[in-house]
């Protein structure tokens, strides 16, 4: 039953990934016609992360990893874009809780969709945006050292749950360089469900800081940012 019900919620979150792509498609090709501000590009990105679990922060040392992939921008106006991005993104986190040294290494594919607010200044942008996140585990290992007795238990992938839904909201700068904008940002990414595949120590939730930069190139006929 678990399963299943685990099932539903994959597919569930799959159907919200494409219906929130096709929307931004229609939003896009509805408008290219009739406002000559709306602009589509393409590009990669990458960058550093800084991940741990929502509980006991203070018991926790953050996991360095890295998050690549890419991005497209539609932007609807001058001020307004919205970017859909397909990563793959890195978690994880080591702590001490009760007794026990714990080490947990995971990484996901992960599809947010995000509203981002610009401030045009001639060529640079800065920007604030927000939006949801859908998370798919890709790879995962769960570490468990009793420090009084000595013993080591592994779990693997299975030690966590298929999917990840959260939130995303960050902060940063977009540059126009003609038919290619170069683009930073800081992010921080929380999922609101529990990781917790029914493994003693993982009720929690992921927790990321990230810091990421990349290249956009404008496609179709408006090559102005």
């Amino acid at each position: 039953m678990e399963k299943v019900v685990q099932r539903r919620g994959l597919l569930s979150n799959l159907k919200g990934v494409v219906k929130s792509v096709v929307f931004s498609g229609l939003v896009f090709l509805g408008l290219q016609n009739a406002d000559a501000q709306v602009t589509f590009s393409l590009g990669p990105k990458g960058g550093a992360t800084f991940s741990h679990l929502s509980k006991d922060k203070s018991n926790q040392d953050s996991r360095k990893g890295f998050v690549a992939g890419g991005f497209a921008n539609i932007g609807l106006a001058r001020i307004v874009a919205i970017q859909p991005e397909v990563l793959y993104n890195q978690f994880g986190t080591r702590g001490e809780f009760g007794g026990t040294n714990t080490r947990l290494n995971s990484s996901y594919i992960q599809v947010p969709v995000l509203l981002k607010l610009r401030l045009p200044l001639g060529a640079v942008y800065p920007n604030i945006f927000a939006g949801p996140s859908w998370g798919f585990r890709n790879k995962a290992s769960y570490t468990v050292n009793n420090t009084e007795t000595g013993e080591s238990i592994g779990y693997g992938t299975t030690a966590i749950k298929k999917h990840d839904f959260g939130g995303v909201v960050g902060a940063g700068i977009d540059i126009n360089a003609g038919p290619v904008f170069f683009t930073v940002d800081g992010r921080y990414g929380f999922g609101f469900d529990e990781i917790n595949n029914d493994i003693y120590g993982l009720n929690a939730k992921n927790r990321q800081w990230a810091v990421s930069a990349g290249i956009g190139f404008l496609l179709g006929k408006n090559k102005s940012y």
